[in-house]
């Protein structure tokens, strides 16, 4: 994850904490560390993503006291197995003995052999993204909370799909009281990703990403405000090749398609998708480290 990306998520705990909010972070990899397999799963014991883990959670002991959880997904395991010293899935982790929630509080109370040995006071919740080719017999699940006014806990339940049963539920306490407001759902903000992008364009973990010298790139993009903003253009910052045939959309849902798309920026949008051409010079690699939507 970029500095640029951990500092947007700073800014963002800066803005809501301390105001009686519940804060919870969403990401797609498990924090390292935190929960069953964390250490071991699809690129989440990367050395980069170790760091970014360690940033992250110095990050959420500053705000303990407003966030509740982060909530992650990425590992496609089924719902009630257990992360332990001697299953067949990770020899010699340094993880063992946790499931896949994993409450800050109650490890820091523990003397343990495996890690995690001590993290933020803040709930881990990593659901399963099971899906069937995976591997049969195994269940997959949705999960369900209800947030009730005036209410310090919520229950997090698991509904396997199968059936709709109810297979687990698991208590959530909550740093200040449920207010829901006039009960309308509302979108807040999120930072700018990447929803498209060329085989050519390749993820860093340090900074954004990159194309391989004398290669070309396209990457579509996507940000959504909580209320419309005046778009004034994009900044791109970024070495060894160049950019063109920025395209703006400005659009009222998240799966819309490309139609009307236009290179010139629309006059204000709540939800903007952008398309960028990339062009690595012929003897250099090509890295980008941010791209912003300039707005007002």
């Amino acid at each position: 994850m970029s500095v640029q990306k951990q500092e947007w998520i700073r800014g963002q705990l800066e803005k809501y904490a301390g105001a009686g909010n519940n804060i919870f972070l969403m990401m797609h990899y498990p924090l390292n560390n935190t929960t069953a397999w964390s250490d071991k799963w699809w690129r989440t014991n990367d050395p980069a993503w170790k760091r970014t883990s360690d940033e992250i959670k110095e990050l959420l002991t500053q705000y303990q006291g407003d966030v509740v959880a982060v909530l992650s997904g990425h590992v496609h395991m089924q719902w009630d197995w257990k992360d332990t010293p001697d299953d067949r899935w990770d020899r010699e982790g340094e993880v063992e003995d946790v499931g896949f929630f994993v409450d800050g509080s109650e490890i820091n109370k523990q003397e343990r052999e495996y890690g995690p040995h001590r993290l933020p006071e803040v709930y881990f919740l990593n659901l399963q993204a099971l899906d069937w080719p995976h591997g049969p017999g195994r269940e997959p699940t949705i999960y369900y909370t209800d947030a009730r006014p005036g209410s310090r806990e919520i229950e997090l339940l698991t509904v396997r799909i199968e059936d709709k049963k109810v297979v687990d539920r698991y208590p959530v306490r909550l740093p200040h009281p449920v207010d829901v407001g006039d009960g309308e759902l509302r979108f807040m903000e999120s930072d700018l990703g990447i929803f498209e992008k060329d085989l050519t364009v390749m993820i860093n973990e340090d900074d954004w990403f990159r194309i391989p010298k004398g290669e070309k790139g396209t990457v579509a993009f996507q940000q959504e405000w909580s209320e419309p903003r005046k778009i004034l253009g994009v900044t791109v910052e970024a070495e060894g090749g160049r950019h063109g045939n920025v395209l703006y959309k400005a659009s009222d849902h998240p799966l819309g398609d490309w139609p009307n798309h236009d290179s010139k920026p629309p006059e204000e949008a709540r939800l903007l998708r952008l398309r960028i051409d990339f062009e690595a010079d012929p003897e250099s690699v090509m890295r980008v480290h941010d791209v912003t939507i300039d707005v007002q």
